[in-house]
């Protein structure tokens, strides 16, 4: 299968040590640990997981500089905020402030005779700006995999790129307007709960999802659309959040064309450790 390191990611950027364990176990040898390391048993997976794969490891406590053998190699940031962003401009403006300032950041280090050789940038709505700032190295989006409906709204994505979908079931119609799925939080999660267009029926755009519990999904119909949609359809429910969704399921299955083309493991789920 094609993966992301055959089209020239040179690593990964994983959030936990689990993660970053199957990763190596993947043949991955080059991996970023975005995350904060601490205590002995924790050490001692690092230590091992260093025999088997380049590791670095992101850190933002200036306790850690008492720590023996630590060598600061680079900056890291994530412009979380670009979340927020109201327009297309806002977006690239912040992504652009994401690299300068990174970038401003190092060269100050450097008048104080540190010398940092990376400069590590990017969410997945502000990587493409950020890639073409000057003095940037690294670039670590992960969205952009099988984006979602928070993409959507950033208009980093369109519809027909979201990936991540969750196969859903009409159950229940029990008003003319109302319509009933079988995937709660258990399957959407409830990240961005509420917020317009947050769980997306594709193809469906009369469709306006009102809230989940564990197990179901509420929606209703807009008028005109009351007699669509009977028990027993199925729809495709665009999540608004695919990282944490992809990590609700044991498998996922890639379709092409409306045929189950591949069935994927996913390793990584619960691997929170």
């Amino acid at each position: 299968m094609f993966s992301e390191l055959d089209a020239g990611a040179c690593g990964i950027t994983c959030a936990k040590l689990g993660e970053a364990e199957i990763m190596a176990d993947a043949g991955i040898d080059d991996i970023l640990l975005a995350f904060p390391i601490w205590g002995e048993p924790k050490l001692r997976r690092l230590a091992a997981l260093r025999e088997r794969a380049r590791v670095r490891v992101s850190l933002d406590s200036p306790e850690i500089a008492a720590v023996p053998g630590v060598e600061v190699v680079g900056l890291l940031t994530l412009a979380g905020h670009a979340y927020h962003a109201r327009t297309p401009e806002e977006l690239a403006e912040t992504a652009r402030r994401e690299g300068e300032d990174l970038v401003r950041t190092a060269e100050l280090c450097a008048k104080d005779g540190i010398e940092l050789r990376e400069i590590s940038v990017g969410s997945t709505p502000t990587a493409r700006h950020a890639a073409g700032v000057a003095g940037v190295t690294e670039i670590r989006p992960g969205t952009y995999i099988f984006n979602d409906t928070s993409m959507i709204r950033l208009g980093v994505a369109a519809e027909r790129t979201a990936a991540a979908r969750v196969l859903s079931t009409v159950i229940a119609r029990s008003t003319p307007e109302r319509v009933v799925f079988d995937a709660g939080t258990k399957c959407l999660t409830s990240d961005g709960a509420g917020s317009p267009g947050w769980i997306r029926a594709a193809g469906l755009p009369y469709v306006r999802m009102d809230f989940l519990n564990e197990e179901h999904g509420v929606a209703r119909l807009e008028p005109g659309h009351e007699h669509e949609l009977p028990v027993g359809t199925r729809a495709q429910l665009i999540p608004s959040h695919a990282c944490s969704v992809v990590n609700m399921f044991d498998v996922a299955h890639g379709v092409e064309n409306g045929r189950v083309t591949t069935e994927l493991r996913v390793a990584a789920r619960g691997a929170v450790r």
